[in-house]
Order: structure tokens, then C-alpha cells, then sequence
């Protein structure tokens, strides 16, 4: 029996969409979709390929209509139709010898029902190889790994219900963020009495900053005090002064987006730090230093996404950003000598001159050493290594399995020193976000070698030398299983299930893999 395979295809920013290769012309027309739909300035058709009696039917697909015949009428498997992608220029998985002209009127019923076929496993099983299908090509996987993570997480909190359970949860959380603050005021009072170093205070002090980091990012997601919004405000301001970085309100709103559009043009908070620059650029070495470098690649957002707000970005987080990038400016200003020289060339008076230099420039000097200078010191370390996990451009949408990479190599341990462990622990976060940072960190032992022997991409170092593209790491996959600790691993996720995360049911078989917990699209409106 032989039945239509659905295929995704995105045609960007037009109603008609042509495309041409050799043995290959296809012409659609796109439906417009509204913004609920998550495919703004795209359009879906569906399509392609014949399957024979041995492959799984699949009923929901709609009839098709064609004004050409196919070119190929054995019952062999037929690979996917051909997705053009305009931003990049490119073709993934044309079919050899097949040339169909296809004209889909209702586009929109097509695709809801696509989402919910199991056409993604047809297709991953295909048996071309030159692209990305935007249906997944890894949904069994992925829904190995979530339930390994998911059935970890609950054998975690059932050997440990304190501190680990989810009882304790919020109370864990109160406490990382008093101890951070503290650890950050004995620091700083230690200097100032001259009992510890400088360099000794930046580290310290970035230390405690990465852990309040790691605080505001629970706290974007709801880990903490969620019945109680007025604690997590007060937290958040606390957050926002001591980070002198982006807003946690805007903040929100992007990072949630951002698992929804991980890897796209409009995955504004990775841009925002330089996604998909080259490494040599100018504009990814000041993001990299100073959230004020942001304004440098704000425009080049706004061009591709409508969405984003250049003015909002100013207005959100100028209040802090712009005190401490004038602090830092003056600072070095005035340790160069241009405080004397704007006296010499009497564009500064010798009495303001030594007022400035007796009360402004030490409350500078203690605001920059003790929270400004540790900023930088954390912050380039975490943009660093964010950009190298995550892939830019090249992937397809909303698919959990090509955004990260799992990035662990001994050479990034002093970075990873700053942002938490952020490289190698991240990826698990994509898979099932509503865990807190420190229990993934004990997570990670049990499911990263799961999710190495899948297939997901380990200590990619090019990655941020190809601007963060997919295509040119395909070495970066281990090869090896460590058989004993997978048996124990599958094991576990086969019983485990949500694992008490409050996700996707066990069972579930839908080829979307983007994340299904904090990624919908009315959360991310509500945020």
C-alpha cells in the first residue's frame, strides 16, 4: 500500500516559491499563516516521495495534486523533496531523478496535520544525505535522551529528597542567593581593608556573579518562588544590579524566544552576543567584552526580525549598562592622565579637577573592582562559551537535536570555571528545561555518555571559527559506547518516563522536537 510522505518546506518572505536543480523543478504557492502559527515569514507545503507496502502508511497526509507524472512509479522509497533556503543559498535533500510540479491550495491544514504524522521517521530513515529535513531526523533519539534525562532527574530526587527534591527547590535557590551575595560582600570587604588581592577579588567576586547568573536564568523559567512573583522581583533587581548587564524582565521574554527559535535569525539573545559572527569580527570581540557592544549588532537583528525592538533594547537595559560602561570609560580615562590633560587644555578647572579626583573617582574605583572588572572577567567567559555551543543558521527549526553541542574539552575548563560548567551541562538544559542548574550538573554524569553515543556533537572547537554553522563538524561525534553505562541508562529511561518533570508524556511519538516544555509560543507571549 503507498501513501504520500509529508514534507516541510519553508518559503521565505514570498507567496510563490520556484525551485530549480538538475532533474528537479518544484512550484508551490504559500498560504499566509498567522503569527500563532510560529511560522512568520514562512510558508509550509506538503509532498514527496512514494513508500512501498514494508514502510509505515501514513493516513494523514491530503491529497495531493499534481500536474506532472512522476518520474519514478516503482515501489522503491523515494527520498524527500528538495527544501530551498533562501537565507543560505542552499538545497538539502534533493531526490535524484525525480522532476514534480506540485500546487498545495490549502496549505495550513497540511501542515497541522503534518506536525502530528510520523512522516519525521520516514524521512530520517531516507536515504539521502545532503541536508537537514525539517521535519526532525532525530525524534527517536531525541525522545531517548529526554526520557533518560527525565528518569534521571527523578532517581536523583528520590535518593536525595534534601536537597535535590523539588520540595526544597525553592528554598536551595533562596539559599545559592544569599550565599553568593555574601561570598561577594566578604570578598569585597577583605580588599578594601587590604586582606586580599585584586586579582584574587575579580575571581571571587566573578565566581559569585556566575552563580547569581545562574539564578536569574531559574528564575526566568519559574524554578523558584512561583507562587510567590513578588520574591522573584526582588530577586531579579538584586540580580540586575550586581550583573550590570540586560534586564531579567527583557531578558525574559528573548531567552524564552530563544528556545523557541534556537539557531535562527530571530534567536535575538544569542545574536545579541555574537551567534553566528565571524570570529574575527570587531563587533564579536566588544560583545564579548561589554553588554554595550550589543547596540554594534543590534541593526543587523532588526533587519531580520521585525520583531525586535532597537529602542526597547536601549530603554530595558540602559539604566545599568550605561552606569557601568561610563564608570569603566572614566576609570580608564583617568588612569591614562586625561583628567590632567583636560586641565592643561582648560576644559576642566583645577578645583572641579580635585574634587572629582577626592570623591567620584574612588566611589568609581570600588563600584569597578568590585562588580565592573569581575563582570567583564565572567561575562567574556560565558559568551565565549555559549557561542561555541550553540549552531547558527544551518539547522533546522525547532529541532532540539542541532542547536547545541556538548563542549567539555580540558583547554575551555578555566572559562568554564566562570559560567558554571555552561558548556558541557547546556545541551541537557535544551533537551528538558525545567530543571534547576545545580541538579543538572549532577544530571550530566548519567546522561552525557547517552548522549554522545547518540550521535549529538562533542567538543566541536571549530565551531566558532565557521560562525557557528552546522555544516563542517560532522567529526565531532563519538563513535564509542561505553555499553555498560548506556544498558543502565536506557534501562532507566525506559521506567523513568517524565521522571517528575512535569513534561511530555513517555509515549509521546510527535516528530516535533523543539522543546516541549517552556517553548510555546502563548508562554512566551505571557512572559
Amino acid at each position: 500500500m503507498r501513501s504520500l510522505a509529508l514534507g516541510v518546506y519553508a518559503c521565505a518572505r514570498t507567496r510563490v516559491c520556484v525551485v530549480d536543480y538538475p532533474d528537479l523543478s518544484l512550484r508551490w504557492h504559500c498560504d499566509a499563516f498567522h503569527e500563532g502559527d510560529g511560522l512568520r515569514h514562512a510558508c509550509v507545503v506538503a509532498a514527496c516521495g512514494q513508500f512501498d507496502s514494508t514502510q509505515p502508511t501514513l493516513s494523514t497526509c491530503p491529497p495531493l495534486q499534481s500536474n506532472a507524472p512522476r518520474t519514478d512509479s516503482t515501489d522503491r522509497v523515494l527520498p524527500s523533496l528538495a527544501l530551498y533556503e533562501f537565507r543560505t543559498n542552499s538545497i538539502h535533500f534533493f531526490p535524484p531523478s525525480l522532476r514534480t510540479h506540485l500546487s498545495f491550495p490549502s496549505l495550513k491544514s497540511g501542515m497541522e496535520k503534518s506536525s502530528r504524522s510520523s512522516s519525521s521517521e520516514s524521512l530520517s530513515n531516507s536515504n539521502s544525505q545532503q541536508g537537514i529535513s525539517h521535519l526532525s531526523q532525530e525524534a527517536a533519539k531525541v525522545k531517548l535522551i529526554r526520557d533518560a534525562i527525565r528518569a534521571e532527574d527523578k532517581r536523583l530526587r528520590a535518593a536525595y529528597p534534601f536537597p535535590l527534591g523539588e520540595h526544597w527547590q525553592s528554598a536551595v535557590g533562596l539559599f545559592i542567593y544569599v550565599a553568593a551575595w555574601a561570598a561577594w560582600g566578604l570578598a569585597t570587604h577583605a580588599w578594601w581593608h587590604g586582606s586580599l588581592s585584586m586579582p584574587a577579588l575579580m575571581v571571587i567576586n566573578a565566581l559569585a556573579i556566575s552563580l547569581l547568573h545562574e539564578m536569574e536564568h531559574d528564575l526566568i523559567h519559574e524554578l523558584y518562588f512561583k507562587r510567590s512573583p513578588w520574591v522573584q522581583h526582588v530577586m531579579f533587581a538584586g540580580i540586575w544590579l550586581i550583573k550590570s548587564n540586560a534586564s531579567p524582565w527583557w531578558r525574559k521574554y528573548y531567552h524564552l524566544r530563544h528556545h523557541q527559535y534556537s539557531g535562527q535569525v530571530n534567536d535575538v539573545e544569542e545574536r545579541l552576543i555574537g551567534l553566528g559572527l565571524p570570529w574575527y569580527s570587531p563587533k564579536r570581540l566588544l560583545v564579548t567584552l561589554t553588554p554595550a557592544g550589543t547596540l554594534l549588532v543590534a541593526n543587523d537583528i532588526a533587519r531580520d526580525d521585525p520583531e525586535f525592538s532597537r529602542l526597547n533594547l536601549v530603554l530595558c537595559n540602559s539604566p545599568v549598562i550605561v552606569l557601568s560602561t561610563a564608570a569603566m570609560l572614566v576609570h580608564l580615562v583617568a588612569s591614562l592622565g586625561g583628567g590632567e590633560a583636560l586641565v592643561r587644555a582648560g576644559l576642566l578647572s583645577e578645583g572641579m579637577f580635585a574634587m572629582l579626583s577626592h570623591r567620584l573617582l574612588p566611589a568609581l574605583f570600588l563600584y569597578n573592582a568590585t562588580v565592573n572588572f569581575p563582570n567583564v572577567l565572567r561575562q567574556s567567559c560565558l559568551v565565549i562559551i555559549s557561542t561555541y555551543c550553540h549552531y547558527y543558521g544551518d539547522i533546522p527549526e525547532r529541532d532540539v537535536f542541532f542547536q547545541t553541542q556538548i563542549l567539555d574539552h580540558p583547554f575551555l575548563w578555566p572559562l568554564q570555571l566562570f559560567c558554571f560548567n555552561f558548556g558541557a551541562t547546556h545541551i541537557i538544559h535544551h533537551f528538558v528545561t525545567r530543571q534547576p542548574f545545580y541538579l543538572r550538573q549532577v544530571v550530566a554524569f548519567g546522561v552525557l555518555p547517552l548522549m554522545k553515543a547518540q550521535g549529538c556533537r562533542h567538543n566541536d572547537m571549530s565551531n566558532n571559527f565557521r560562525g557557528n554553522r552546522w555544516a563542517g563538524g560532522e567529526d565531532a561525534v563519538d563513535h564509542e559506547e561505553e555499553t555498560t553505562t548506556l544498558t543502565g541508562i536506557k534501562g532507566r529511561a525506559g521506567k523513568g518516563g517524565n521522571g517528575g518533570m512535569g513534561g511530555a508524556s513517555s509515549t509521546d511519538t510527535s516528530p516535533t522536537t523543539s522543546d516541549d516544555e517552556d517553548g510555546a509560543e502563548d508562554h512566551i507571549k505571557g512572559a
